[in-house]
């Protein structure tokens, strides 16, 4: 019997220079990062950059 895993991932990058609020924020970059590969086609990963459609 055969086991087939994939995952998908949103990261959103923290820079010390950025202007994000708390960890709260950055959290919501990554779902919305997440949100993004699953839309995708699932089995992906999406890096955060701000240029999502509905995007904060």
């Amino acid at each position: 019997m055969a086991l087939s895993l994939t995952a998908s991932i949103g990261i959103a990058e923290f820079l010390p220079t950025a202007s994000i609020a708390d960890v709260d924020e950055l959290l919501d970059r990554a779902d919305q990062a997440l949100y993004r590969a699953k839309q995708a086609g699932r089995n992906r990963v999406e890096l955060w950059t701000g240029e999502f459609p509905g995007a904060v």
